[in-house]
């Protein structure tokens, strides 16, 4: 789950964790969820020898929260592993990745989404935890077919997924009553989300209603797994068929009169509440407050394309990884042991609305389970989309990313077509892409 806000550098403490136990290696057998080992004296005498080991992570607040940090990370290790203690570092002014890089206090652990791994890779800061992982006897079966390939390279595992974010199709119920339209369904095409969209976009008691808005210029290839940048040549990959039909389909809901994107779709949605339908990814955060103000609101499964129906974005994977020059890489081994284990992560999915990247129907049925203001909603509809494969991502596409906002705002406004801005945005890709390696 992401949210923007990047506090400074604070550190929070706390010991130990909770039972994993009964876990085979990534080819031997695994345990019961929550079995546990019966203690002996010598494992006891283990226990009482374990000196006290701290350990540093850096992690936003867009993937934990302090309280979150509390739940998930601090009072499960206190009950596993009380001789490991963890000091939480927010980035900041002067505790940046590259800062702490330059200063040679590189945090133990860190947090992250797949699409920085490039960057860590870069700093020389990921290390291969398959060895330590089959020492420590973790079940690598446990979680979703590809998820934990999809952070390492070439047979190599940088980190194991704690959370993945979810994909949805969002709506105000309040603006389908007043305007008196039929409410999403599960299964929607983008043709049928455009059509409601211009029923719900209107001018009423001088204040402009939306009917849809997306997140991002670039989400809506995702579905297809489209890149960016083709690895083969290296050029950016973005002026073609394929990304034109997506750049069309976000200029159609451009193109409704009123409909044009807003600033941030999050708050027209759950603050102004002059947004009918957003697609994004998980929203439950940032409706826990408009939710106790009586805001009504409801959710679909995430807009399919014609040849792709049930595809939603890939997963996106909220990793943890373990830094190369961590002096403590067996310790950072059993926090991300805790954090992942079946146990943490039911919690995880009841208390905090995070999705599991374990491959448990029982967690994925307990999403929001103890969070009041997710009762009623439909909740199952976030399952019945497949991700989509996971598209070739590169250090370059954050750079296009940016060309492709830029440029975009000058088809909004009509100054340039489809076809002009596709090949503009290339050009100014590719040469970027040629001045970088010529640096």
């Amino acid at each position: 789950m992401k949210r923007n806000s990047l506090l400074a550098s604070s550190a929070i403490v706390l010991l130990g964790s909770i039972v994993m136990s009964g876990c085979g290696s990534r080819e031997g057998a695994s345990g019961e969820a929550g079995s546990n080992q019966a203690a002996t004296p010598s494992n006891v005498q283990e226990k009482a020898a374990d000196k006290p080991v701290r350990l540093t992570l850096l992690a936003s607040e867009a993937y934990l929260y302090n309280d979150d940090f509390q739940l998930l990370l601090v009072e499960p290790l206190k009950k596993k592993y009380p001789h490991i203690t963890v000091d939480l570092i927010r980035p900041g002014a002067g505790t940046q990745i590259q800062d702490l890089v330059a200063a040679k206090s590189v945090p133990d652990l860190v947090i992250l989404s797949r699409a920085s791994k490039d960057q860590y890779k870069e700093l020389g800061l990921t290390t291969d935890i398959l060895p330590l992982l089959k020492k420590a006897q973790i079940d690598l079966n446990r979680f979703r077919p590809g998820v934990v390939e999809g952070f390492g390279d070439n047979g190599q595992v940088y980190g194991l997924p704690y959370a993945t974010n979810t994909n949805a199709l969002y709506y105000n119920e309040e603006l389908f009553d007043k305007f008196g339209v039929e409410y999403p369904k599960d299964g929607l095409l983008w043709d049928d989300v455009l059509a409601i969209a211009r029923k719900m976009t209107r001018m009423d008691g001088g204040v402009q209603y939306k009917g849809y808005d997306y997140f991002m210029n670039y989400w809506l290839g995702y579905p297809l797994s489209l890149p960016l940048v083709d690895k083969s040549t290296g050029k950016a990959a973005i002026n073609n068929d394929a990304w034109k039909n997506v750049f069309q389909l976000m200029k159609s809901f451009d193109d409704i009169p009123g409909n044009q994107k807003s600033p941030s779709y999050a708050k027209a949605f759950t603050e102004e509440r002059t947004l009918a339908m957003v697609g994004t990814i998980n929203l439950f955060p940032l409706l826990k407050q408009a939710s106790s103000q009586g805001f009504r609101w409801n959710l679909v499964e995430f807009p399919g394309y014609k040849e792709k129906p049930h595809v939603a974005p890939p997963v996106d994977l909220h990793e943890i990884m373990v830094s190369r020059t961590s002096e403590h890489k067996e310790e950072a081994i059993r926090v991300i042991e805790v954090m992942t284990s079946e146990e943490v992560q039911l919690i995880s999915a009841r208390k905090t609305g995070r999705a599991s990247a374990l491959n448990n129907r029982q967690i994925e049925e307990q999403l929001g389970a103890e969070i009041p203001y997710l009762q009623g909603k439909n909740i199952a509809a976030i399952f019945k989309s497949k991700p989509a494969p996971v598209r070739d991502e590169t250090k370059t596409d954050d750079q296009i990313k940016r060309i492709i906002d830029k440029n975009f705002a000058q088809v909004r406004n009509g100054a340039i077509d489809i076809n002009t801005f596709m090949r503009q945005s290339e050009e100014e890709a590719n040469n970027w892409i040629a001045a970088e390696k010529n640096k």
